[in-house]
C-alpha cells in the first residue's frame, strides 16, 4: 500500500526530529499520530472493491499513471529513501494490479462482443485472456478464472477444449506466435 510507504517515511523523519529535539512535545504528538495512522492502515481489513476499467481511454490513462508510479518508486529506491526490498514488493504489486486491470478490461470487451452476437470475436478474445492468464498462473492463482472462461467458451460454441484438435493448422500457430510476441513490451517496463 502506497499510503503505508508514505506514512513509514514520515515516521522515520519524525523520529529523527524527536531525537534532535526531545523536549519538543509537538514532534512527539505528531510521531504518535503517525504511529496510530500506520496501525489503523495496517489493521483495516476492509478493502474497497477493485476499480473496473470501462473505456480504452481510462485503460491508457491508468497505464500511464502506473508507469509513472513505478518510476517514482524506482527513484525512491535509487535514492535509498525506501529499502530496495520494499520497492521491489511495491513494484510487483503494481505490476499485478496492472495485469488484473488489463484482464478485467479484456473480459468486459469480450462480454460486449458476446452480447453483440459476435461469437467468433468473443471466443477469440476469451481465448486470448485464457492464454494470458496461463502465462501468469503462478501458484495456481488464476485457475478458477481460467475454468470459468473455458465454461463460457464451451457455452458459446458447444465445443469443449478437449474436443479441439491440438494442431489447429499454420494459421493458429501464427496467431499464437504473434500473441506471445505482443507481450514483450510488458516485460520491458515491468
Amino acid at each position: 500500500d502506497v499510503r503505508l510507504v508514505l506514512l513509514d517515511q514520515i515516521k522515520t523523519r519524525m523520529g529523527k526530529l524527536v531525537e534532535l529535539a526531545p523536549s519538543n512535545q509537538k514532534f512527539k504528538k505528531h510521531q504518535d499520530s503517525i504511529l496510530s495512522q500506520i496501525s489503523d492502515t495496517q489493521s483495516s481489513t476492509a478493502k474497497p472493491p477493485p476499480h473496473t476499467i470501462k473505456t480504452p481511454e481510462e485503460a491508457t490513462e491508468t497505464k500511464k499513471l502506473l508507469l509513472q508510479l513505478t518510476k517514482t518508486i524506482e527513484s525512491l529506491a535509487a535514492n535509498k529513501t525506501i529499502p530496495v526490498n520494499s520497492a521491489k514488493k511495491y513494484i510487483n504489486n503494481i505490476h499485478q494490479q496492472y495485469t488484473n486491470a488489463n484482464i478485467n478490461y479484456s473480459i468486459q470487451e469480450a462480454g460486449k462482443s458476446r452480447l453483440e452476437n459476435k461469437t467468433k470475436l468473443a471466443v477469440h478474445q476469451y481465448q486470448k485472456i485464457i492464454d494470458d492468464l496461463r502465462k501468469r498462473n503462478q501458484n495456481n492463482v488464476h485457475t478458477e478464472k481460467i475454468t470459468q472462461l473455458k465454461e463460457i467458451i464451451t457455452a458459446m460454441t458447444g465445443i469443449s477444449e478437449s474436443d479441439k484438435s491440438e494442431d489447429g493448422g499454420e494459421l493458429s500457430k501464427g496467431v499464437n506466435e504473434l500473441s506471445e510476441g505482443d507481450e514483450d513490451w510488458k516485460k520491458k517496463y515491468f
